[in-house]
């Protein structure tokens, strides 16, 4: 992940607009990654479906919250053992033990999920 402070994250969106994007989605501050994935991937399937921008957010989020520990575990599993990279795959996997001990819903907290945005034309 990249480090950032206040600037970037006030440069991104207008910049990424400048180059031609007309909906930029970002966190205003550093996420866990399996979070992002588990986020981006259920903001992707809906916007993919139809949905504007604010409702994929808004659907992401709520899906995001409750995720059971279980469905987490498994899903950072079955990703890590198609992973072919043996360290990225060892990461997923510590990754995965961790999640095992979290809490029955580990991204219930509106830390997880609240600072995603969307900007533009959603």
């Amino acid at each position: 992940m990249l480090k950032t402070d206040m600037r970037s994250v006030l440069a991104f969106p207008p910049g990424s607009f400048c180059a031609g994007a007309t909906t930029v989605i970002g966190a205003l501050w550093k996420v866990d990654d399996v979070a992002t994935w588990l986020f981006m991937r259920t903001f992707a399937r809906e916007f993919a479906a139809g949905l504007d921008a604010s409702m994929a957010l808004r659907r992401a989020q709520s899906e995001l919250r409750g995720l059971s520990r279980e469905y987490v575990v498994q899903e950072v599993l079955q990703a890590a053992s198609a992973e072919r990279d043996v360290s990225k795959r060892e990461r997923m996997n510590a990754a995965g033990r961790w999640f095992g001990g979290a809490a029955a819903f580990p991204f219930a907290s509106p830390y997880w999920w609240a600072g995603f945005t969307v900007n533009g034309l959603a």
